[in-house]
């Protein structure tokens, strides 16, 4: 079974993202800040992290430098979750591991990006 770590500072984007996960076969992490995250995916090695971009604290662009710079984390694949995009379609954007996905964003999509991406 395929581990996803979802990080994201709303508890419901994280209790929402998990609950489809789970009921597509993946197992789920979650944690709510970027530090948290970035404990739990040194420990963990998830094989796809799902973040958001604006979080207090630490944010995702920061968060995704530090995992691409840490042995045990830099060839995750990652998803970037933003409310800065929803003017967008929901497409992949950007290029290599990191992906750009718009909030509010349709399951079925999010799912496909998954499929598509995970190691």
């Amino acid at each position: 079974m395929k581990k996803v770590l979802i990080i994201d500072d709303e508890a419901k984007v994280v209790t929402s993202i998990a609950a489809l996960l789970k009921n597509n076969n993946y197992e789920v992490l979650g944690a709510n800040d970027a530090i948290e995250g970035f404990k739990v995916a040194k420990e963990q090695k998830p094989d796809l992290i799902i973040l958001d971009i604006l979080m207090p604290g630490m944010d995702g662009s920061t968060l995704a430098a530090n995992l691409k710079a840490t042995p045990q984390t830099k060839d995750i694949p990652l998803i970037f979750l933003t409310g800065l995009a929803s003017g967008l379609e929901n497409t992949k954007r950007g290029s290599g591991t990191n992906i750009l996905v718009a909030k509010p964003f349709e399951a079925q999509e999010l799912l496909k990006i998954i499929a598509k991406n995970i190691i």
